[in-house]
């Protein structure tokens, strides 16, 4: 690693240091969001990911790093944008795109991203639907942290509710708990889980009943 790359990396990392990402230093982070050198990029946009900035100059910049040749420059600027949430609606054009990336982890990041920004947008569905089939427990936690907005993966998440694996049924349950009383067209499914072999099985569909029963209209 050449001596110039190291001075410039070490000054970005001063910058968050002692001045936090307000103002100047965003402004300085946003600019290294330019260099010709990946690691620099990398370590802006680490920062920037680190706290969520409703700020037009840096969505724009994160936009424009969502199609950066560096994989890794691509998740984090996509993972801050996500972060950002619907203040950085003028993103989603380009995180269709990163939909189709090379990436899996980058396709992923994007659908998360476009769910948190605007759920009404459900071009990110097949994307997320598919990672939720195949068991993908972060995916699942991801999903679960949107709350009542996840509404839309209510019939997936039904069917995980008889998946093999039961730490899936329990992750499944565990969102249909905390999207609360839109989750109600799941309660037949809960119903048959509280009948499951597996005692955490059986505890997160009683619970997940409850959430959404309780958290409806005069429940």
């Amino acid at each position: 690693m050449s001596i110039n790359l190291l001075v410039r990396r070490s000054y970005v990392a001063l910058c968050v240091i002692v001045c936090g990402c307000g103002g100047d230093a965003a402004s300085k982070l946003v600019a290294e969001l330019g260099d010709s050198e990946a690691p620099v990029r990398r370590t802006a946009v680490r920062a920037l990911a680190e706290r969520s900035i409703a700020d037009d100059r840096v969505v724009a910049a994160l936009t424009k790093c969502v199609a950066d040749s560096d994989a890794e420059v691509r998740y984090f600027s996509i993972e801050a944008l996500g972060k950002t949430g619907s203040d950085a609606k003028s993103s989603l054009g380009a995180l269709k795109l990163a939909l189709q990336d090379a990436e899996p982890r980058v396709r992923l990041a994007a659908a998360l991203a476009m769910a948190r920004i605007d759920p009404q947008d459900r071009s990110f569905m097949p994307t997320l639907v598919s990672s939720m089939r195949e068991g993908d427990g972060g995916t699942l936690r991801e999903v679960g942290s949107l709350g009542p907005s996840a509404v839309w993966a209510v019939p997936t998440l039904c069917e995980l509710v008889s998946h093999p694996l039961p730490q899936v049924r329990v992750l499944a349950e565990h969102d249909l708990g905390r999207i609360g009383p839109e989750a109600s067209s799941a309660l037949p499914a809960l119903q048959a889980a509280m009948q499951d072999s597996n005692p955490a099985v059986k505890r997160a569909a009683e619970e997940a009943s409850k959430q959404i029963h309780r958290q409806k209209p005069g429940g």
